[in-house]
Order: C-alpha cells, then structure tokens, then sequence
C-alpha cells in the first residue's frame, strides 16, 4: 500500500512539473514570436534609413538640389524659395533618419532583452527537466 501511495505522490509531482514546463514553453514561445516580428520591424526600418540616406546623397551632391538659384537659367524669386525648401527638405530627412536609428537602437535593446528572457526561461527549463 505504501508503494502506491508512493507512486501517485511521484505522479503528481511529475505532472506539477510536466505543467511548470508548459507553461514555460508557452512563454518561450510568446517570446519567439514577438522577437521575430520585432525582428521583421528591424529589417524593414533598416532598409528605409538606407534608402533615405541614398536620397540625402542625392540631394547633397547634385548642384541642381544644392544651389538651385543659378544666373540665366533658374533666378529669383521662386528659386530662393525653391533653395530654402530643398534645406528644409534636407534637414527634414535628416532628422528623419536620426529617430529612426533612434528607433531601430530601442528594437535592438528590446530584441536583445527578448533573447535574454528566453535564456532564463530555457535555463528553468532545464532545471525542471533535471527534475523529472
């Protein structure tokens, strides 16, 4: 009789166990799948900051955006208001591609703190299985 009672307390630890490890599976998980979309939301934004910093070359290499005010061909009025546009233009990218590596550092961070939570819950994991 002892030994029965004996099992059916190993069952029940076993099960409590069994459910501790699901539960972390479950959080494992979770955590994979925001760290992927993070991840998604990274690569997108990566690409963006390039393609807009390809723009800023553009626009700061070529005289036609730089100068725009040129004698005999484009003067006046219209083209110092073109110039200053074109600054603002300029200034507008720029401070566009700072947030957004502003941003693409705070994904970093999380996507960093993401994968160290899933170590520690892989970690209790083991330490579970160790258990069984």
């Amino acid at each position: 009789m002892a030994d029965t009672g004996k099992t059916q307390q190993e069952q029940q630890r076993i099960s409590a166990i069994m459910g501790q490890i699901r539960v972390i599976d479950g959080k494992i998980s979770a955590s994979k799948q925001v760290r992927g979309t993070l991840s998604g939301y990274k690569t997108s934004l990566d690409s963006e900051i390039v393609s807009w910093k390809g723009v800023r070359t553009t626009l700061n290499s070529d005289v036609r955006y730089t100068q725009i005010v040129t004698t005999d061909v484009f003067e006046g009025e219209m083209a110092n208001r073109l110039k200053t546009y074109m600054s603002t233009v300029v200034s507008d990218i720029n401070t566009g591609i700072s947030d957004s590596e502003t941003l693409l550092g705070a994904l970093n961070t999380q996507i960093g703190a993401l994968e160290a939570y899933e170590s520690r819950l892989s970690s209790q994991r083991a330490a579970l299985v160790g258990q069984l």
